[in-house]
C-alpha cells in the first residue's frame, strides 16, 4: 500500500526506469492534470489543509512530515538509495520508501535509465500513436522509453502549465501529499466517503499482518 505506482506491473515491467512511471497513462496513480485533487477531511468533518507547492508534506496526514519544495526537489519516487532519499525517521513518524521491486528490493536506476533526480515537479503528456499499447510492456509500448522522445511532452508544473493555461501548482501539491501513494489515496478516499456518516458509527483500519489493538502500531 505504500507504493507510488499502480498496479504491480508498473515495476515488474521496469517503468520506474522510464518515462512511463511519470504518466498516469502507464502508472495509474501518478498525477493526472485533468483530475481535481480534493483534500480529505478529518474525523470531525473539517478539511485537511490544501498543500503549499513550495512546502508540500511527504505525508499529508502527518503534520510533522518532511516538507518538500516541489518547485525544486520533486522526485517521482524515493528509496533509501535514491536522491533525494526517503526522509529520516523521527520520534513519532516512520517513513517508507515508495517504490520497490516485486522481490522487495528498493527501486534503482542506472545511467541508461530515465533520471530520477530532484527537479521541478513534472508529468508527461503522450503525443505518440500507440496509446492503446501504453502499459502493456510490448515492443510497441512507448511507456518504456528511457529517454524523452517525440512520443512525449514533458510538462513542468507552474503558474500556467495546466489545462487551459491554468495554475496547477496547488492541485499537484494536493496530489503529492494526499494521493501520491496507494495508502494516501485510500485514506483520502475513505475520509471523503465517510464524511457524511453520523457519529453513531466508528470506523477503523487494521492491516492483515497485525492482530493487536495498539493505536501506536502502524498496522492499526
Amino acid at each position: 500500500m505504500q507504493w507510488s505506482y499502480l498496479g504491480d506491473e508498473v515495476v515488474i515491467n521496469g517503468y520506474e526506469k522510464t518515462v512511463g512511471y511519470r504518466s498516469y497513462l502507464c502508472n495509474k496513480i501518478y498525477n493526472n492534470p485533468l483530475v481535481k485533487y480534493e483534500v480529505t477531511v478529518k474525523a470531525d468533518g473539517s478539511a485537511y489543509p490544501a498543500q503549499d507547492f513550495n512546502a508540500a508534506l511527504y505525508d499529508g496526514f502527518k503534520p510533522d512530515s518532511v516538507a518538500v519544495d516541489l518547485a525544486t526537489n520533486f522526485v517521482a519516487w524515493r528509496t533509501a538509495n535514491s536522491t533525494l532519499s526517503i526522509p529520516p525517521n523521527t520520534t513519532t513518524v516512520t517513513y517508507h520508501s515508495d517504490c520497490s521491486t516485486n522481490y522487495g528490493a528498493p527501486c534503482t536506476t542506472s545511467n541508461n535509465d530515465y533520471p530520477n533526480r530532484p527537479e521541478p515537479a513534472y508529468y508527461f503528456v503522450y503525443q505518440g500513436t500507440q496509446a492503446n499499447r501504453l502499459g502493456d510492456s510490448s515492443s510497441e509500448d512507448h511507456g518504456l522509453n528511457s529517454s524523452l522522445s517525440s512520443n512525449w511532452r514533458k510538462i513542468v508544473v507552474g503558474s500556467n502549465s495546466g489545462p487551459g493555461s491554468a495554475d496547477e501548482r496547488k492541485n499537484f501539491a494536493n496530489w503529492y501529499s494526499y494521493y501520491r501513494t496507494r495508502i494516501l489515496s485510500m485514506k483520502t478516499a475513505v475520509g471523503r466517503a465517510f464524511r457524511d456518516m453520523g457519529s453513531q458509527f466508528r470506523v477503523g483500519f487494521s492491516t492483515i499482518g497485525y492482530s493487536g489493538v495498539n493505536s501506536n502500531n502502524a498496522g492499526f
